[in-house]
């Protein structure tokens, strides 16, 4: 496994008419690799067959994001209200693969395998976005509080329809999707 991520945050105080700003953005890339080597053995024809199996499988994933947030506070009449936006974005890309080859171990030919299609995928690359945005007041009397707001969310993932490894063997056609909705 690697991980490589950078981000960079702050905070600011009093400045644009708030009392305070805050914000962040990320980049990160991951990659996963497994291998596996394996010597097995089998019977052809009655004939043992010994042979070795050497498999990969790659996933990557990439991804960059960020907030803002913004806070003001008044007190007008005895009653303290804070005011509170902000928003969110975040957009990953997906991709896998796998692969294996089998060899004769006496002759060294290769076995030509009759039940996969490889390289091979589990699902096609893939990107997926969300963005999130909210508003909120927080009205407090003494010791009542009471936090009313409205926050919007959507989010997408869009599969590359053309991922000619995916669709080798055959697999389904791949369909985005997306999806966004107001909250209380």
């Amino acid at each position: 496994m690697r991980r490589r991520r950078v981000s960079v945050d702050q905070e600011i105080a009093n400045r644009g008419g708030l009392d305070q700003w805050s914000w962040s953005l990320y980049t990160q890339a991951s990659d996963t690799r497994q291998v596996v080597d394996e010597l097995q053995a089998t019977t052809s024809g009655g004939v043992p067959v010994r042979f070795d199996r050497h498999g990969t499988f790659d996933y990557s994933q990439d991804g960059v994001g960020g907030t803002a947030q913004g806070r003001k506070a008044y007190a007008p009449g005895g009653a303290a209200l804070l005011f509170t936006f902000g928003g969110s974005y975040k957009r990953n890309t997906f991709d896998m693969l796998r692969d294996r080859v089998d060899v004769n171990a006496v002759t060294g030919a290769v076995i030509p395998s009759f039940s996969l299609i490889l390289p091979s995928k589990y699902f096609p690359q893939s990107r997926v976005s969300e963005v999130g945005g909210y508003l909120q007041t927080e009205v407090r009397w003494g010791r009542l509080r009471l936090v009313p707001g409205r926050r919007y969310d959507r989010f997408s993932l869009d599969p590359d329809e053309n991922d000619e490894v995916f669709l080798a063997p055959l697999s389904p056609a791949p369909v985005g999707f997306s999806a966004s909705a107001v909250s209380a």
